[in-house]
């Protein structure tokens, strides 16, 4: 699908957002990406201190469409990084996904059961009182 083609959420001078209209894994799904490939790192491990001004305005950018799409209940941001991580794309982008009650380990499930929310901390009886 062409730039022009995707529905588009943002767009500025550095940066463009649109919807994941091909593979979406939750109700709401858009990618933040840099509107010049050639100026964003290929993945995190590529990241210099010369990219923190394009990754800071993105996070920016991410948090003021989430604002925008009603996400305020919570969303998951998630950056693929090198082949093992199945990243599709040739530069650094950020997807984020919401709308709904998200699984962890990551995913999506349709009806997730009443105990979706796991304590890994059972031992530690703070953090025990803090998840009950």
């Amino acid at each position: 699908m062409e730039e022009n083609e995707k529905m588009m959420v943002y767009q500025d001078e550095t940066v463009i957002a649109y919807v994941e209209e091909k593979n979406p894994v939750a109700k709401i799904h858009f990618v933040v990406t840099a509107k010049d490939a050639a100026k964003a790192p290929t993945s995190l491990i590529g990241v210099t201190d010369d990219n923190s001004p394009l990754l800071g305005h993105m996070m920016r950018v991410v948090a003021q469409i989430a604002k925008e799409q009603g996400l305020q209940d919570g969303y998951r941001t998630v950056i693929n990084s090198g082949k093992h991580a199945v990243q599709n794309s040739p530069s650094l982008q950020i997807d984020i996904i919401g709308g709904q009650l998200l699984t962890w380990p990551p995913g999506v499930e349709a009806n997730p059961p009443s105990t979706a929310v796991v304590n890994i901390n059972a031992t530690n009886p703070e953090v025990n009182d803090l998840c009950n």
